[in-house]
């Protein structure tokens, strides 16, 4: 085991950041770590996709850095490519539950789920 300045640790094969937890007390795992590359501005949001946005984009979550639902939704963009971008744009957008613009703000493990219109009856 290796502690650093850096609060870094290696153990069982897994290298360990020990960073603070976002302002709702989640930190992401998508590696099965905390660390978080240092381009990032210490934001990273889910993104959580159903229905057509699952199937254009081949995955049901994603994490991605960004500030605001737009920033999120346009990485998610140049990602998946055109199909994910005619269903994002007859999608509705939340952000932790609620109704969300482009415009609204971000914080560390805040969810982004993108909502397709349903048909059947």
């Amino acid at each position: 085991m290796v502690d650093s300045e850096d609060n870094i640790r290696l153990n069982r094969n897994q290298l360990e950041v020990n960073e603070p937890v976002g302002s709702n007390g989640r930190v992401s795992r998508a590696c099965g770590c905390d660390f978080r590359p240092s381009w990032h501005n210490g934001r990273v949001a889910v993104l959580r996709l159903f229905a057509q946005a699952r199937e254009s984009a081949g995955t049901n979550r994603l994490e991605l850095p960004g500030s605001t639902v737009g920033e999120i939704l346009d990485q998610a963009s140049g990602k998946f490519g055109e199909s994910f971008n005619a269903v994002l744009e007859i999608s509705n957008v939340w952000l932790n539950g609620e109704p969300a613009e482009r415009e609204s703000a971000v914080t560390d493990g805040d969810e982004v789920a993108v909502l397709p219109p349903v048909s059947g009856g």
